[in-house]
């Protein structure tokens, strides 16, 4: 498996890359937050998927594991995962321990649950429930409900079972969750109803809310998450976001009310999303100081960053371990492909790191195998670091199946 400049599928890359995992089947790996890298960088995690291009239902099993050396190992089956985020399976990201993560459907209870598996000892701890964010440390999760968020948006949730506030708007007992893999504890941070009565969200009195994505800071004191109304029956207009910030003890506080996308921890005290903060304001990707929320537009208003995004671009952005670069993985442009980019934070500099082909002919706005088939099966790049930067891997359709490709992060040319 060595790397290329020359890949089908892929144009414009700046550094070489390589495929890991094998063309016998469609492989994944899932969100752009999360650490798809063992701590001796040997291993990749993956999900084996029995199809694509159509939604997943409870029946339907997919395989996970690690790629190694360009050979997939199964570890389990299961028929608990989405395809934007698979079991949100991965490894302990601080690097320290041979613990991997992931997310299953315990049957006799149930209910999902996040497994904490030593990949060393063999030993496993299990969450009294289903964890959206793991802390770095591995010792917390903060659980979330799944199964409304399937019913939200089926790319990010899981079939198994109803919600059990399916018809209840703002529900009293269900919200966010801390789940301790030290002592086996669970305690309610966040209460939906309680929320709603001390922030009432104008307009969403009788729409249901769910919690859409969550994570912790890095040093797991605080965590925020971006809270979504349904979309009212019969309309076109998309859900509303807000942004909460929280701390362990229960506190919490509203950011914005007004537009927020993907978002990143960039320490403690800083984080970058791409968003606005109202509705006259530019969408772009910004960097706000928690402490004061001082806000800027990262690389300027009218920096090449700006430009290469475009208004309306959004993108997956994660700074990279030492912190000099952000990348983001952006939506199908008109020409039918996905574009990673690169930026240096501290010059502005913005470039294109590669162009991966969306080979879907048929649905140009969404870039779906079929127009009728689900947009939540598409394959978004997702692009990932791996411990030391040395890496980015990302899934691609570039060449007709799900598959991982890596990059070589050595060889940036700046």
């Amino acid at each position: 498996m060595e790397f290329t400049m020359d890949f089908e599928g892929i144009r414009n890359n700046i550094c070489p890359v390589r495929s890991i995992s094998p063309e016998n089947g469609h492989y994944f790996f899932g969100y752009y937050d999360l650490m798809p890298y063992s701590p001796d960088e040997k291993r990749h995690l993956a999900g084996k998927l029995p199809f694509d291009g159509k939604l997943n239902t409870k029946d339907d099993i997919m395989e996970f594991g690690y790629l190694e050396d360009g050979k997939f190992t199964k570890l389990f089956e299961t028929n608990c995962w989405n395809f934007q985020q698979g079991i949100l399976g991965q490894y302990q990201f601080d690097g320290k321990k041979n613990v991997i993560f992931y997310n299953i459907f315990d049957e006799k209870a149930g209910c999902h649950r996040t497994v904490r598996h030593n990949l060393d000892t063999g030993e496993k701890t299990m969450s009294s429930m289903a964890c959206g964010h793991i802390s770095r440390d591995g010792r917390y999760g903060l659980g979330i409900n799944f199964s409304r968020i399937w019913d939200f948006r089926p790319g990010y949730g899981y079939p198994n079972i109803r919600d059990p506030f399916y018809d209840i708007p703002h529900p009293e007992g269900d919200g966010i969750f801390l789940c301790d893999f030290e002592n086996g504890t669970t305690r309610q941070l966040m209460d939906c109803k309680a929320l709603f009565e001390k922030f009432p969200l104008e307009g969403r009195e009788d729409l249901k809310m769910v919690v859409n994505h969550i994570t912790f800071n890095p040093s797991a004191t605080k965590y925020m998450f971006l809270y979504r109304n349904f979309r009212k029956p019969d309309s076109k207009v998309s859900w509303k976001t807000t942004l909460f910030v929280g701390d362990l003890e229960g506190n919490l506080n509203m950011l914005w009310d007004e537009m927020v996308s993907h978002y990143w921890w960039v320490d403690d005290n800083y984080w970058i999303s791409f968003s606005r903060m109202t509705p006259d304001s530019l969408t772009a990707v910004l960097r706000t100081d928690m402490r004061t929320g001082e806000t800027e537009v990262l690389g300027g208003e009218d920096g090449q960053l700006v430009k290469t995004l475009g208004r309306w671009g959004d993108v997956h952005c994660s700074v990279s371990p030492d912190g000099k670069y952000m990348i983001g993985d952006k939506y199908p442009d008109a020409d039918g492909y996905r574009r990673i980019i690169i930026y240096e934070m501290a010059t502005g500099r913005t470039e294109t790191l590669l162009d991966s082909l969306s080979p879907y002919p048929d649905d140009t706005r969404f870039f779906a195998p079929d127009p009728k088939a689900s947009k939540e099966a598409r394959c978004d790049l997702h692009a990932r670091w791996n411990h030391d930067g040395t890496r980015v891997s990302f899934d691609t359709i570039c060449r007709g199946h799900r598959e991982i490709v890596e990059i070589d992060m050595t060889k940036l040319p700046f």
